[in-house]
């Protein structure tokens, strides 16, 4: 769960 959440958060920054 923490996993998904931390490469879904910095893949969606670096998309931007």
């Amino acid at each position: 769960m923490l996993m998904s959440r931390n490469v879904l958060v910095p893949l969606a920054r670096r998309n931007k």
